[in-house]
Protein backbone atom coordinates (compact mmCIF):
# COMPACT_ATOMS: atom_id res chain seq x y z
CA UNK A 1 0.00 0.00 0.00
CA UNK A 2 1.22 3.48 -0.82
CA UNK A 3 0.59 6.78 0.91
CA UNK A 4 -0.50 9.76 -1.16
CA UNK A 5 -0.12 13.18 0.38
CA UNK A 6 -2.43 16.01 -0.64
CA UNK A 7 -2.49 19.55 0.68
CA UNK A 8 -5.17 20.76 3.09
CA UNK A 9 -6.91 22.93 0.50
CA UNK A 10 -7.37 20.03 -1.93
CA UNK A 11 -8.51 17.76 0.91
CA UNK A 12 -11.22 20.26 1.90
CA UNK A 13 -12.36 20.63 -1.73
CA UNK A 14 -12.69 16.85 -2.06
CA UNK A 15 -14.61 16.62 1.23
CA UNK A 16 -17.00 19.33 0.03
CA UNK A 17 -17.49 17.62 -3.34
CA UNK A 18 -18.27 14.20 -1.88
CA UNK A 19 -20.93 15.69 0.43
CA UNK A 20 -22.90 17.16 -2.50
CA UNK A 21 -25.87 15.26 -3.94
CA UNK A 22 -25.34 11.62 -4.84
CA UNK A 23 -21.55 11.96 -4.67
CA UNK A 24 -21.64 10.63 -1.10
CA UNK A 25 -22.74 7.25 -2.47
CA UNK A 26 -20.10 7.15 -5.21
CA UNK A 27 -17.35 8.46 -2.93
CA UNK A 28 -18.07 7.63 0.71
CA UNK A 29 -14.58 8.77 1.76
CA UNK A 30 -11.76 10.97 0.47
CA UNK A 31 -9.70 7.79 0.01
CA UNK A 32 -12.40 6.29 -2.23
CA UNK A 33 -12.43 9.50 -4.31
CA UNK A 34 -8.64 9.47 -4.75
CA UNK A 35 -8.62 5.73 -5.58
CA UNK A 36 -11.28 6.16 -8.28
CA UNK A 37 -9.62 9.30 -9.69
CA UNK A 38 -6.24 7.59 -9.99
CA UNK A 39 -7.81 4.51 -11.58
CA UNK A 40 -9.71 6.67 -14.08
CA UNK A 41 -6.54 8.59 -14.97
CA UNK A 42 -4.64 5.36 -15.59
CA UNK A 43 -7.52 3.92 -17.59
CA UNK A 44 -7.74 7.05 -19.79
CA UNK A 45 -3.98 7.23 -20.44
CA UNK A 46 -2.77 3.64 -20.86
CA UNK A 47 0.23 4.69 -23.02
CA UNK A 48 1.62 6.95 -20.31
CA UNK A 49 1.02 4.28 -17.67
CA UNK A 50 2.83 1.64 -19.73
CA UNK A 51 5.72 4.01 -20.46
CA UNK A 52 6.08 4.82 -16.75
CA UNK A 53 6.05 1.13 -15.83
CA UNK A 54 8.65 0.39 -18.49
CA UNK A 55 10.90 3.23 -17.28
CA UNK A 56 10.57 2.01 -13.72
CA UNK A 57 11.41 -1.58 -14.70
CA UNK A 58 14.52 -0.54 -16.65
CA UNK A 59 15.60 2.14 -14.20
CA UNK A 60 15.43 4.87 -16.85
CA UNK A 61 14.49 8.39 -15.91
CA UNK A 62 12.99 11.26 -17.88
CA UNK A 63 15.73 13.47 -19.36
CA UNK A 64 16.17 16.71 -17.44
CA UNK A 65 13.90 19.49 -18.62
CA UNK A 66 11.28 17.20 -20.15
CA UNK A 67 7.87 16.76 -18.55
CA UNK A 68 5.27 14.11 -19.22
CA UNK A 69 2.25 15.51 -21.05
CA UNK A 70 0.04 14.85 -18.03
CA UNK A 71 2.03 17.43 -16.01
CA UNK A 72 1.30 20.53 -18.04
CA UNK A 73 1.35 23.93 -16.42
CA UNK A 74 -1.93 25.56 -15.46
CA UNK A 75 -2.78 29.23 -15.99
CA UNK A 76 -1.16 30.23 -12.67
CA UNK A 77 2.12 28.55 -13.60
CA UNK A 78 1.86 25.55 -11.28
CA UNK A 79 1.25 21.94 -12.18
CA UNK A 80 -2.33 20.89 -12.79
Amino acid sequence: MAVIKIDDELYEKIKKLIKEGDNRFDYPTVKAFVDKAVFAALKNNPEEHQAAEQQQATGQKQPAGQRPQSRQKNAKGGDR
